[in-house]
């Protein structure tokens, strides 16, 4: 019985040969060989293949690569060869996905551009050149030739596979829209063919054919051929090689010639028509292939992403125009491959079978639950001068269940508790919408946007693509700040604060922000009820500013009763309250107005517990019927 789960065992790029294994000057570069077993039933493989493929993608021309389709879990996949078996039971695999490099297992973790650099060093005594061709029934022959600077004894083993290097009608239950390098064709015995002893300097010479007429192969000319020499004894890979196949179709070249406004080529960018190519220093990228029609889309980050398509039937230059973007922020994932994060970003959501709460498919980004009761699934943009900040717009919708979307700010983007929310949105069930919000409002303390699906039902999702943040470029960028307080130094909240057009009211904190203001000095005015108003100003100098300023109330003293007591001062842990009155409500606050402890409907006199509060300064409220006192204690534990 097979089992999908994959084992986490140190990658190992241990060789053992037949021959002295000291490194040699003349010795030839080995060029790694990648054998992934993988099927199309796998939801696992649906996110591991990606991190193989781009990785490799990465270091074209120094790598081979097979993926062996196999026959489970399920009905397994459709390209499944009986051939594969033995190569299945050949290494013992047991689960998929699985990954051999050079002959030996490697965990996912261990596929990373270190690990690849790391085993990029090692040389062996052997070369294999390979070549391919197939003919127009289908006939496929390979010729290769082995040179090796030692001698080298007999039992090896070559092998030499076709694989066709973007495969569509294989495709099954896990989500997968396209496979790579998929194993068409045997052409030696699966278990290799054996060899006799290789002479040093001796050049050996091996053509193998086979009629492939019968085999999975969607398009003759997308075929490569992979040749690799095994050791049976320890199953290491002396050496592999890897080339397009010979085929009997005309090939143009479109050359595409990409500039931005400035008419100055761009370098790097990236074009994806079947496949990828980028564009090197002069803007210049040559894609060749048979005639047919084609579609492109050129990527590249912080400029506007391309589409385009053209019917190649000779020889063709393309000229491309592409714009930089001078957004703020932008984002529309078109650059970034899936299970990838954009440049700068921060995907703060956890993992769960090697999958993200939030992550890139199909270049947009989904939304998913895959916790009970989790809350942090949290995407932060880069770093951004929110003091500036405009309209905020971006694409949202095709919910499953009742998720929410919480847009937000961050202080710091790696600590989700720092997470302030703007707004939270519903995502619409079957469309995509067009979202804009405006935060020309916004402070700009924090430096972060984050977006962030709240608790909801387990495997409810959304999608986000889109994002775009326009500077407010009318306004300018400091940040006034009001902090209203009475008499006794509390906060005053619902206090009323206008500075010129612009009126305010303040928080629980009894403070207020006017934000994209120039430098210079500001007049403002305060009120509230049962408070005097009062006047202010505040003086912006190139940075932001803050300022407090104090109301009085209206009559209390003369409304306050005739006798009241409070004490001990300092208290420890009880005090008593006195009154020639019916006391209504007690509170007690700290100095910044943190509300600590509260009683109501109380009578005359009353004991008042403190000895869960810290020692500190804290400020008693006591309201009557017609007025309220406060009074200041000191808390010595």
């Amino acid at each position: 019985m097979k089992f999908l789960f994959t084992l986490s065992i140190t990658l190992l790029f241990l060789v053992t040969f037949t021959f002295s294994q000291s490194a040699k000057d003349d010795y030839f570069t080995k060029k790694q060989l990648f054998e992934v077993f993988t099927s199309a039933t796998c939801p696992p493989c649906a996110g591991v293949n990606p991190v193989i493929d781009n990785l490799l993608n990465n270091n074209q021309g120094n790598y081979s690569l097979i993926k062996y389709q196999v026959n489970w879990p399920g009905n397994g996949d459709e390209y499944y060869l009986t051939e594969t078996g033995e190569r299945v039971d050949y290494y013992h695999i047991n689960s998929v996905p699985t990954i051999q490099i050079n002959g030996f297992y490697s965990s996912v973790s261990h596929i990373n551009q270190t690990a690849f650099d790391d085993s990029a060093s090692l040389t062996t005594p052997l070369s294999i050149e390979v070549s391919g061709d197939i003919t127009e029934d289908w006939n496929f022959t390979s010729t290769v030739k082995l040179l090796s600077k030692e001698n080298l004894s007999e039992g090896l083993k070559l092998h030499i596979m076709l694989v066709e290097r973007v495969t569509t009608g294989n495709v099954g239950t896990n989500g997968e829209t396209e496979f790579h390098n998929v194993i068409m064709a045997y052409i030696t015995p699966p278990q290799g063919l054996t060899l006799d002893s290789i002479i040093a300097e001796n050049i050996v010479n091996i053509t193998k054919s086979k009629d492939v007429s019968d085999s999975h192969i969607e398009q003759a000319y997308d075929l490569r051929v992979i040749a690799f020499v095994q050791d049976d004894n320890d199953q290491s890979i002396l050496q592999s090689e890897m080339t397009n196949v010979s085929h009997y179709y005309d090939i143009y070249n479109a050359k595409f010639v990409v500039k931005n406004e400035d008419n100055e080529p761009v370098n790097e960018a990236k074009i994806s028509i079947d496949g990828i190519i980028k564009t090197d220093a002069n803007g210049v990228a040559v894609f060749s292939s048979i005639e047919q029609d084609y579609t492109y889309k050129i990527t590249k980050p912080f400029y506007m992403t391309v589409n385009g398509s053209f019917y190649l039937s000779q020889d063709t230059t393309i000229n491309i125009t592409i714009s930089k973007i001078h957004d703020m922020l932008y984002e529309d994932f078109d650059n970034v491959d899936d299970n990838e994060v954009p440049d700068g970003w921060i995907n703060l959501s956890p993992e769960v079978n090697y999958k993200k709460f939030v992550y890139v498919k199909d270049h947009t980004l989904n939304f998913k639950q895959r916790l009970q009761n989790y809350d942090k699934s949290i995407f932060v943009s880069p770093a951004i001068d929110m003091s500036v900040a405009g309209i905020l717009s971006f694409d949202l919708g095709n919910r499953y269940y009742h998720p929410q979307l919480a847009i937000g700010t961050m202080s710091d983007p790696n600590d989700a508790e720092t997470f302030k929310t703007i707004v939270i949105l519903d995502p619409e069930k079957d469309e995509i919408k067009t979202i804009n919000i405006d935060l020309s409002d916004y402070p700009g303390f924090d430096k972060y946007l984050a977006f962030r699906m709240p608790e909801t039902n387990l495997n409810a999702y959304f999608m986000l693509d889109n994002i775009k943040l326009q500077e407010d470029s009318n306004q300018g960028k400091y940040v006034a700040s009001v902090i209203v307080k009475d008499e006794q130094d509390m906060p005053i909240e619902g206090a009323t604060v206008t500075m010129g057009d612009s009126i305010h009211t303040t928080d629980t904190s009894g403070i207020v922000h006017f934000v994209k203001l120039e430098s210079g000095d500001y007049d403002f005015t305060v009120s509230s009820e049962h408070h005097f108003s009062n006047n202010g100003s505040i003086t912006i100098n190139s940075d932001n500013a803050e300022t407090i300023i104090s109301l009085q109330p209206l009559g209390i003293k003369d409304n306050e009763p005739n006798y009241i007591s409070v004490f001990p001062n300092p208290a420890k842990d009880i005090i008593t309250i006195s009154s020639d009155e019916f006391i209504k409500e007690i509170n007690v606050y700290d100095i910044r107005g943190k509300l600590l402890s509260q009683k109501k409907e109380l009578l005359k006199t009353c004991n008042f517990d403190l000895s869960d509060i810290d020692n500190g300064i804290i400020i008693v409220n006591i309201k009557f019927a017609d007025n309220t006192y406060y009074n200041k204690l000191i808390i010595k534990q």
